[in-house]
């Protein structure tokens, strides 16, 4: 029996993953909005029970739902993460660290038909890394800061994006109340609907705040690490020992951090890497 050709490189794996799991918390959270504003909604049409009794119904199987698409975000982003990090030590390090023909096929055979066609339009490793150092230590260092430098620029885009949009969602909340406060006459409908509204609105802005200060958290730690970077080159010779501790650390920034907007990467990237590329070269 012939081989299976492995047509797929790991990088275009990694980055469906990373993909997919975009897609799924896009889903999860229109849904968790959706439970929201059902919530709200039968507040407001308390006094028709029917009514009432379907949209409650609506709001715990959208909640399900939005609790499932989330669940499925974090398993795609911790696959993701988990490939990101070993495409980073395979590029770096090689041997022991490559990957083998077994896990290739078994990484290819894990997606689906389609899953493989749009992989396949994805980057391949020889477009993630720009060192062109031999592997070993010193090209771990290399690209690990060079990744190290990206996430922190594209936190640092998304810390502020995101608080931008609490920013927002404060003013149309107040906005709001004061709205319903003119045109609605006193009594416990109009403190009904500054109840309903407030709920709303503090639902959204707790989960996108939560995720700025992640970015933020996301942004400083790698920063952090870069300086650290820098230092261990002015010391001269890159040792691994000293290396891979830095590297862990940025690893597991990434995996305790929000899922980076692809929507910044695809918009800053070409600028970041002209960035990155005159930094190399000083």
């Amino acid at each position: 029996m012939s081989a299976v050709r492995v047509e797929l490189e790991p990088a275009q794996i990694v980055r469906y993953r990373y993909q997919v799991a975009g897609y799924w918390f896009l889903a999860a959270f229109v849904l968790h909005l959706c439970s929201v504003g059902l919530v709200v909604a039968g507040v407001l049409l308390a006094c028709y029970p029917v009514v009432l009794s379907w949209l409650s119904s609506l709001a715990g199987v959208a909640a399900v739902l939005s609790y499932v698409g989330f669940w499925w975000h974090d398993r795609n982003k911790n696959e993701a993460e988990l490939l990101q990090q070993r495409l980073l030590l395979a590029d770096s390090l090689g041997g022991a660290w490559a990957f083998s023909e077994r896990e290739r096929h078994s990484m290819h055979a894990s997606l689906g038909a389609n899953a493989r066609k749009e992989a396949a339009q994805l980057k391949t490793a020889d477009e993630y890394y720009d060192s062109q150092s031999v592997t070993g230590p010193q090209r771990l260092l290399d690209n690990a800061q060079e990744s190290v430098f990206f996430t922190q620029h594209i936190a640092h885009h998304a810390r502020n994006q995101y608080l931008l949009w609490v920013c927002l969602l404060v003013v149309v909340a107040v906005s709001s109340i004061y709205v319903s406060a003119c045109t609605l006459a006193g009594g416990a409908l109009n403190a009904l609907v500054r109840i309903a509204v407030l709920f709303l609105f503090a639902a959204l802005t707790g989960g996108v705040l939560k995720r700025g200060v992640g970015f933020s958290a996301l942004a400083q730690t790698c920063a952090d690490i870069d300086s650290a970077m820098d230092e261990l080159r002015k010391a001269g010779t890159v040792e691994l020992e000293r290396v891979l501790p830095l590297v862990h650390a940025y690893q597991c920034a990434l995996i305790l951090a929000p899922l980076l907007p692809s929507s910044i990467y695809n918009r800053e990237h070409d600028m970041l890497t002209e960035q990155w590329l005159a930094r190399a070269s000083r």
